[in-house]
């Protein structure tokens, strides 16, 4: 759940911008899933799914704090 607070000292440090961010949303979906199937134990598709939900809000959320921090 560290994902914005990683996103915004990148944007800091001059690596990522808030149109990038933008512009890959799609690549960032599919990590997203992936992640959330490999990294969730067992089978059910519940787990995963809110996992990739809260991880694609915060990815989401962190766009809006990139945007109005400046990058």
């Amino acid at each position: 759940m560290e994902f914005p607070i990683v996103l915004v000292l990148l944007s800091k440090v001059g690596i990522i911008t808030s149109a990038r961010l933008a512009s890959n949303r799609r690549l960032v979906i599919v990590g997203i899933t992936v992640f959330a199937v490999v990294v969730t134990p067992g089978g059910d598709p519940i787990s995963p799914s809110v996992l990739g939900v809260v991880m694609y809000v915060l990815f989401e959320f962190s766009i809006r704090l990139v945007r109005w921090t400046g990058r």
